[in-house]
Parts: structure tokens; sequence; C-alpha cells
């Protein structure tokens, strides 16, 4: 066998750990670990607070700063809505930043955490260095991951503790220290508290702990009976942990329940989330290049993703093949628990997939790397291959991400001063509107201390009475009227709108935007204006994204 230099010496055990990483900091390896988690907190806080909220923010906040955050949470989806984001929140707005930036702060934190999530968890489960630092480096600029470090959602929260999870895990069954096994409780607690998902990781890891008390047995029983007392501990701080808020909120979801409601976000039948290519076409393009067609990087990525089982050996050829397996596995689960829920499969709810995918890539980079050494090709040159081949995803990943952060999410608040900036004797009518996003809109106005009174054209609910107003209506839909009559200006450029997108009944993604338009009509009779909130009425409340 060659000695590449490639090759990591044991992992540390606990008493060893704080003594190693003293000089691990000061060497190549903790270096180059913080300066990829540097570099992924500067992405995920640049530009942070530039984009108004969309809809989905706005709920989150509205539910945040409502003064009964716990409460609130618990009634709006039920046990598909744990709580510990929105506490987290809770705590941000307090920081000296404007309300759209300081409600994105927990979600930049966590997804630089994500990065150096990935990079513990690809050091235990390979025992390389340079697997992690590649790993890390690829989701430190991706630009799916970056997106949603800028978003209020509790995404990237749950991918930093699923990784953590994972780490501290496989930790655990290697050092098989009961405060190890604590640790993973604690943060295995968190993860249940922050996602719906959640449940589905802890089985899995369930699973595996399963294999390695089987596995330990031919070891002798001492082993085995200690991987299952430290598990077991770990597992019930878990549910010590998680039990308050399931207990307060079983008050309610159980009466709820006797009395026939449920919690599924729309009625039963739908949305038919398929199983076929448009899914893996739409994972793989979204998760990897934050776009709705096949790119450069997208594809880069899915080579480096499927030579990974071929090109690696040994131990990393497991962690592909698990990695791959899981990610997989998770994906056909998802399809059908999307139905129970009553949801679309939407992209940026696996955005926790994006990592062990990158992992993945990384594996397959060190593992060209071993194939040349073994078949003595000089150090030099394996360095610059997998230094070329790592700055090559890099640099088409800045690409996307710098694309990305020209995008415009929507544009709520040219929306208000649209509606503050409206003359006295304007009615200012805004719809067609999905129902629950009435309150939603209505709060986001008061948050920017809009007075001006605004009357709704509700999907479903019977049209407004409109009455003909001395200075006109300016009328804000989600498209463009296109009504006689109607003088109209986009709020957003549509070229540069980020797309909602996901699954919903077709073979293909349905990919939407959320432009905000700003209409002028001046009817004088009360027919004139009956007939353009007809016409207004039968608008879509949002568009499909430009081709």
């Amino acid at each position: 066998m060659v000695d590449d230099g490639l090759e990591d010496p044991p992992l540390p055990d606990d008493g060893e750990i704080v003594a190693r990483s003293r000089v691990l900091l000061g060497g190549w390896y903790g270096a180059t670990c913080v300066a990829v988690v540097g570099i992924s907190l500067c992405l995920r806080v640049f530009h942070l607070g530039t984009q108004s909220f969309w809809i989905d923010e706005i709920n989150v906040t509205r539910l945040v700063r409502s003064g009964r955050v716990l409460s609130a949470v618990r009634d709006v989806d039920g046990p598909f809505e744990p709580p510990l984001h929105f506490l987290v929140v809770l705590v941000a707005l307090k920081l000296p930043l404007g309300l759209e930036s300081a409600a994105r702060v927990p979600a930049a934190l966590f997804g630089t955490l994500e990065v150096l999530g990935l990079i513990l968890l690809a050091r235990e489960a390979t025992g390389r260095r340079l697997v992690a630092v590649i790993a890390g480096g690829l989701l430190a600029v991706a630009p799916f991951a970056v997106r949603y470090s800028q978003e209020n959602r509790y995404y990237t929260m749950f991918s930093a503790l699923h990784l953590l999870t994972w780490w501290l895990l496989l930790r655990a069954l290697r050092t098989r220290t009961l405060r190890s096994w604590l640790v993973y409780g604690a943060l295995a607690a968190a993860m249940i508290l922050t996602h719906p998902f959640a449940p589905l990781v802890l089985l899995v890891q369930a699973g595996v702990v399963l294999v390695a008390v089987l596995r330990a047995r031919g070891r002798g029983r001492d082993v085995a009976r200690s991987l299952v007392l430290g598990y077991s501990r770990g597992a019930l701080l878990a549910i010590a942990l998680v039990l308050p808020w399931y207990s307060y909120g079983a008050t309610n979801w159980i009466r709820d329940a006797g009395k026939g409601n449920g919690f599924a976000l729309n009625p039963p039948g739908a949305i038919t989330v398929p199983v076929g290519l448009g899914l893996f076409k739409g994972t793989a393009e979204w998760l990897l290049g934050n776009a709705p067609v096949m790119t450069p990087l997208i594809a880069i990525l899915l080579v480096g993703i499927s030579a990974a089982p071929f090109i690696c050996r040994g131990r990393a050829r497991v962690v592909a093949i698990c990695a791959l397996t899981y990610v997989l596995g998770f994906l056909l689960v998802l399809v059908p628990l999307a139905r129970i829920m009553g949801t679309y499969f939407a992209f940026r709810r696996i955005e926790a997939f994006v990592a062990p995918l990158l992992l993945v890539v990384a594996l397959t980079v060190v593992g060209v790397a071993d194939r040349l050494r073994s078949a003595r090709v000089g150090r030099r040159t394996v360095f610059a291959v997998v230094a070329i081949g790592t700055l090559v995803v890099l640099a088409f990943s800045g690409v996307a991400t710098a694309k990305y952060y020209r995008s415009q999410k929507t544009n709520y608040r040219a929306f208000a001063e649209a509606v503050s900036t409206a003359p006295e004797n304007v009615l200012v009518v805004v719809g067609p509107v999905d129902p629950r996003w009435v309150p939603s809109i209505e709060q986001y106005l008061r948050w920017y201390r809009v007075a001006t009174p605004v009357t709704f054209i509700v999907g479903g609910k019977p049209l407004p009475r409109l009455s003909v107003p001395e200075g006109g209506i300016l009328w804000l839909t989600g498209a463009p009227p296109r009504v006689p009559g109607l003088q109209t200006r986009a709020l957003n450029d549509l070229g540069r709108m980020q797309i909602i997108s996901g699954i919903i009944h077709s073979q293909q993604p349905t990919n939407y935007v959320l432009p905000w338009f700003a209409s002028i009509s001046h009817p004088t009779t009360q027919s004139e204006l009956d007939r353009q909130r007809d016409r207004v009425a039968k608008l879509p409340g949002m568009l499909m994204a430009i081709a």
C-alpha cells in the first residue's frame, strides 16, 4: 500500500479531544475548517435583509409576535408545526436590526452550523479530513443551502441538527461514553422540536444502533450491553425533553381529533404527489443547483454522485452507498407523508438532503485521488487534480449563488408603500388571495404602520360589494390584470423572481412565482366597476415561472 499522506490517523477518544483539538487548530485541517465556516457565515449574512418577507415568512413572524407563541404554534398545524424555531426567532427579534433581517438571523446561523455539522459528520463517518473539508466547502457555497439560510423558516435549523445528531450518534457508538449518549439525546430532542420529519431520522438512527448492537455481540456481551444502555439513556433524555411540548399540545390535538377535525393542510385527495421522473429530476435540479433546469453545476455534481460507488473503496464506498440509500429512501417515504399531510412536495422542505449529496461528491473527489496514488501518480499531480476538481465545482456554485443574490422573493415592501401612499379618496382592493393569507397581509401592513383600509377579494368567498370611489381604485394583484380601464405597473422584475417549486400532480415540477402588480382605474359607473372587479376576481393568485 502506498503511503500517500491522504489517510488520517484514528479519531481521538473523549479524553484526547481537548489536547488534540489544540494541535489541529494550528494545522492545515483546523485552519481550513475555520476558513470554510467563516466563508459560509459571510455568504449567509450577506444580503440577509435585502428582500422583503414572502407569505410563509410573514406567517412565521406573525405567530412569533402574537404574544402567545406556544399556543399559536400548537393551534395552527398541530404536531406538524414544532415550536423550537419560533422560540429562537422570538429571541432573535430582540436584536437591534430591522424586522426582516432579525427574523432571518437564526436561519443564517444554523445554515453556518449546518456546514460545521457536515464537516464533523464527514470526518467521523469516513475518517478522512480531506473529505470533511471538501464536503464543508461545497456546502458553504451551495446555492440552495445559501438561499434557505436567508429565509425565516426552520429548514436549515433542521438540517444542522440532523447532521449533528448523526455525528453524535456515530461518535457515541465509537466512544461508548455516557456523556456522548446524553449529548446525542439532547440534540435529538431539539431536532424533534424543530421539524415534523425528525421522527423518521430517529427511526433510521435506531436501526443503525440495532445493527451496531448485533455486530458488537461478537465482541462480547459487555460491548453490546454498553451500547444498549447508552442509547437507552440518550433516548430517555430525548423523550423527557420533548414530552412537555407534546403533552401541552395533546390537550388540543386530541380534543380536535375527537370532533373530527384533522391537521391536513388541504382537503383529502386535493394533492397527490407522484413518484416519477419529475420527482427525482426536480430534486436534483433544485437541491444541487437551485434551478428549474439542468445546469453545468448540476451535471457535474450528478456525475460526482453517480460515480462514488464505483470510484470509492472500502469505508468510503460504504459511506457513499449509505448516504445515497438514505436520501433515496427518504424521498420515497416522504411522498406518502406529503399525501397524509395534504401538502405538495416542496423541495425547500428537504433542504437537509443537500449535505449528504455533497458528502458523496467529496468522497468521489478524494476517491479519484486515491486511485491516482494507487497508480503511483505523483503527489503534485494528485493535489492538482483534487484542487482543480474542487475549484471547478466551487466556481459554478459561486456563480449560482451570485445569481440567487440578484433574485427577488416577492415585494411586500413595495406593496405596503403603494397602500400607504394611496390618497384618502382612493379605494384599495387586494386579491384574489388565499383566505389564509388575509390576516398575514393585514399584519404586515400594521408592522409597517400602514393604516389605510384595504378590501380583499378572497378566493372561494363572495365578491365584496364596491362603491365607485371619488379618487379611483388601486388594485393590488398577483398577476397582471390586463383589464380594460386599468393602468398597471409591476412591483417585481418577473425575470428575476425566485421560484416556489415542488411536485403537486403532474410528472413535472410545478414552478410558481409570487409577484405583485399595482393597477389604477377610474370607473365612472357602478356597472363598469363591477365588470373590473369580476375580471380581477378571475385572476390567478400566483404565476407560473418564466421558462
